[in-house]
């Protein structure tokens, strides 16, 4: 709004060869100007000015994707709410790696790192940890 200029909608207007094709709606305070920009950044401007994306039925018809919701579907988005207040329980600590010796820990650990295998590794850790505690 430094520019005296609102950022009013964004209007996906053409699509050819794949390419889409975006027009800012802006208003200086005395007029609607239309601006060209690039799909990408029409799509980010408007949502980070929280305004309205437009296109056309014929567009839509072309690239939209229907998805369909099935019935678990329309019990989580009916339930989401509730699913985002509930607590979750902490986990306990695996007994996996509960009588490996100590050393052999650590060397686990370090190649369970080295491979890339990140939950893995961090059952080593929080049993070499568990050990450190007691």
């Amino acid at each position: 709004m430094s520019f005296g200029i609102a950022l009013i909608e964004v209007n996906i207007y053409r699509l050819e060869e794949g390419v889409f094709y975006s027009q800012l709606i802006c208003n200086n305070g005395g007029k609607d100007i239309s601006i060209d920009a690039r799909t990408s950044d029409a799509i980010a401007l408007a949502l980070r000015f929280k305004c309205p994306i437009y296109t056309t039925e014929e567009i839509l018809s072309k690239s939209g994707i229907v998805i369909d919701i099935v019935s678990d579907d329309k019990e989580y988005f009916k339930n989401k709410d509730k699913i985002k207040t509930e607590k979750k329980k902490p986990t306990q600590i695996s007994d996996e790696f509960k009588d490996t010796e100590s050393d052999l820990l650590e060397h686990l650990l370090d190649e369970a790192i080295k491979n890339e295998e990140y939950e893995r590794a961090s059952r080593i850790r929080d049993e070499i940890n568990k050990r450190k505690k007691s």
